[in-house]
């Protein structure tokens, strides 16, 4: 389930009391994005409630809730934002493979073509998580990131640095009065291998990880992100490089 937003026709919707569960891909998608359409969009507002979305493991990705702001579009200069703004309330996300990930999606670094994709990609996102019940991830958790979220998920050897660059300026604020997330006990990730299973990951690096490849941005040192996560009104400071 899909649920994807033009920039000429806006989103506003209501995910309630279904069972999404046992899918090849997921439970529930939320996104900032017209993917998998080439057109680009912008936004959703949502209320997703009373939802069991539950043993989503039939593919390496098989999450319960994933929340994206970038989809895949042709390669245009300037500024690509996705904005994301819902309410997650009394859901059941139980025994997924990824039971939540928060991630940006699809943030090209090159071109179909293989040029520098000349676009930067930024997000923003006002999520709150209530009465959620949260249990027996498989391989994450929880996952949250700022770039492509499946390349801490260990599915697919070419969701790497090198081919998804990290989000720009883009502010993710979360409430979460429960910790269901439980950022403050996350795994800061150096690399996939590094990340046990079933824990919480939280990428949020000062800088790229990335540095090579033939974009100018790319070189060394690493750009800096300028990314700001708020977290129950605090703001979570990147990690280090």
């Amino acid at each position: 389930m899909c649920i994807c937003r033009h920039r000429d026709s806006p989103a506003i919707v209501t995910v309630r009391d279904n069972r999404s569960s046992a899918n090849n891909g997921g439970g529930v998608l939320l996104g900032g994005t017209t993917f998998p359409l080439l057109d680009i969009g912008d936004g959703v507002a949502a209320n997703v409630l009373h939802n069991d979305l539950s043993f989503n493991t039939a593919n390496a990705l098989g999450f319960g809730l994933r929340i994206i702001a970038i989809g895949s579009a042709t390669a245009e200069s300037g500024i690509v934002e996705g904005v994301v703004a819902a309410q997650i309330t009394n859901n059941r996300l139980q025994g997924n493979r990824n039971s939540i990930m928060i991630d940006a999606g699809f943030p090209e670094r090159n071109s179909p073509t293989g040029e520098c994709d000349k676009r930067t990609f930024s997000a923003r996102y006002d999520l709150t998580f209530a009465e959620n019940t949260l249990s027996g991830s498989v391989r994450k958790a929880v996952l949250l990131s700022f770039t492509r979220g499946q390349i801490y998920t260990g599915n697919n050897a070419t969701n790497n640095h090198a081919r998804w660059q990290y989000l720009h300026g883009a502010q993710f604020t979360i409430d979460d009065p429960d910790q269901t997330l439980s950022l403050a006990s996350a795994v800061t990730p150096a690399s996939n291998t590094d990340i046990p299973a079933a824990s919480l990951v939280l990428d949020h690096p000062e800088r790229d990880r990335y540095v090579g490849g033939s974009c100018p941005d790319d070189v060394a040192p690493a750009e800096t992100l300028d990314n700001t996560l708020i977290y129950n009104g605090q703001v979570i400071a990147p990690a280090p490089n």
